[in-house]
């Protein structure tokens, strides 16, 4: 039988679901700001479909919760330590209420509503939860399934949000305690066994468990599993599983003394694909490994290997070594791609990476990850980005930095700024090399819808009158005189 939950852990829950509403259950919403479908350093990976699976509650024209909903959650929030609670209902009714409290309370609801009164409300549907004897978890699982990828549609996002916030608080009562450890391997095997379905279903548990301590050793097979066969159809496997074996090596290093055999053995495996390259991952975590695990990723001279290794770094070592890192990668491996990394560590501390800049540019190294660097502070910095631009094009030798430079400043620069940069770019022997010409036709047509008539006609007529100009770079420049001069 399932065990109930200590009293004190479930008033200690709804305090924390009742007082921090805003970081807790919007944090979570499926409809939030860069929440689905975004990109960034902590994406949910969640992508929602245009399947509506019909009217899930009916709720009243004003948009407020059913009176019955609200009345029920009401008084179960306004019961307080000692009062005898009513019995929970069952976990149907509460999985209606809280889809009903997310549909009436989405971001263009919740600037009209009381916050503090669905918080009362969201708080007393959990406070339900953790009393109730249901199979929380596996009955989510259920309602999960019923939702058929792909998940697009405000009423599927809905109830995909939903189960993630229930099973995410199921996980979380779970592990309190250390009482119900069995039922919680099983969940987290229930979840694992549905990444194969969808991509859905695999970013789901990816966002749900990376980084947790719910996974173990059991799980380390049937990742093992899912990432020999992370190809073809299933090629959508490859990252989640990955992601999730880094977890559970991390939590097995933990836990007996580092794991690092396996891990040891098939980092360095050239047949071991997925698993070797979250084996290199893991490694880099420890500082006596991560020289070895770069030169070997170098050494591979595999330009898509560099580039997720340099992007968990800048995800995860600690901001001064995942800059070295990057740095290193990026100085090895000339063809790899890795703004995405480059962007990260911008968000992660733009003066630090700042710094690095400017120490390589005063040492005179590291010319690539100068040009890298510029190009993501120039481009997504959130301070000084222009005055960064304009020191990099001002300063540096290298003539790939002054034209990443040069790019950004016809964005974001002052035109007068602009002008003085680019007609000292025209006059620049190093800018004259046919390898810089895109920097020169590029940034001008950046800055051209800000571009003075008189500066914009000089500039295209300089250019046009090189006489070396590719065709391309021709018909772009004339392009540009077509739509702003005449």
């Amino acid at each position: 039988m399932k065990q109930e939950r200590p009293a004190s852990a479930r008033l200690v829950l709804l305090l924390v679901l009742v007082m921090a509403l805003g970081s807790i259950l919007w944090a979570w919403w499926p409809f939030g700001a860069g929440r689905v479908g975004s990109s960034q350093t902590d994406p949910t990976g969640v992508v929602p479909s245009d399947r509506a699976s019909g009217p899930l509650v009916e709720l009243q024209a004003s948009g407020s919760l059913p009176k019955r909903t609200s009345e029920a959650a009401r008084e179960g929030a306004a019961s307080l330590p000692g009062e005898e609670l009513a019995p929970p209902r069952d976990f149907e009714a509460i999985y209606r209420d809280l889809v009903a409290l997310f549909l009436a309370g989405g971001p263009s609801a919740a600037k009209r509503a009381d916050e503090t009164s669905r918080g009362e409300i969201a708080g007393a549907l959990f406070l339900e939860l953790a009393r109730s004897d249901a199979a929380v978890g596996e009955r989510t699982l259920g309602k999960l399934d019923a939702v058929v990828p792909p998940w697009q549609g405000e009423a599927a996002q809905v109830e995909v949000g939903v189960c993630r916030l229930i099973l995410d608080f199921e996980l979380q009562q779970m592990t309190k305690g250390g009482v119900r450890t069995d039922q919680r391997s099983a969940l987290v095997s229930a979840l694992l066994e549905r990444m194969p379905v969808a991509k859905d279903f695999a970013d789901f548990a990816a966002a749900l468990l990376r980084g947790q301590s719910y996974l173990g050793g059991e799980h380390e097979p049937t990742l093992l599993q899912m990432a020999n066969m992370a190809e073809g159809e299933y090629q959508f496997l490859a990252q989640p599983v990955k992601q999730l074996l880094v977890t559970v090596w991390k939590n097995l290093g933990e836990r007996r003394g580092a794991h690092l055999d396996e891990l040891l053995r098939v980092f360095d495996d050239p047949d071991a694909g997925l698993i070797g390259r979250a084996a290199q991952q893991q490694l880099l975590l420890y500082e006596e490994y991560r020289d070895l695990v770069v030169q070997h990723v170098l050494q591979s001279r595999d330009p898509e290997a560099v580039r997720e290794l340099a992007i968990f770094a800048a995800q995860s070592l600690p901001v001064p070594i995942a800059i070295e890192v990057t740095a290193t990668l990026k100085e090895g491996s000339a063809e790899a791609s890795l703004g995405g990394a480059y962007i990260t560590l911008v968000e992660r501390s733009q003066g630090d990476l700042e710094g690095s800049y400017r120490d390589a540019l005063t040492a005179g190294l590291q010319p690539g990850h100068r040009e890298q660097a510029v190009l993501a502070i120039a481009n997504y910095g959130e301070r000084d980005a222009a005055a960064f631009a304009r020191e990099a094009f001002e300063r540096d030798p290298e003539p790939r930095v002054r034209g990443v430079a040069l790019l950004a400043l016809g964005s974001s620069a002052e035109p007068e700024d602009f002008r003085d940069c680019y007609q000292r770019a025209l006059g620049e022997p190093s800018f004259r090399d046919p390898r810089q010409l895109s920097y020169l036709v590029s940034a001008l047509s950046n800055h051209a819808p800000r571009a003075d008539r008189a500066f914009l006609d000089m500039a295209t007529a300089a250019l046009l009158a090189r006489g070396d100009l590719p065709q391309h770079h021709v018909a772009a420049i004339e392009a540009l005189r077509q739509r702003y001069l005449e």
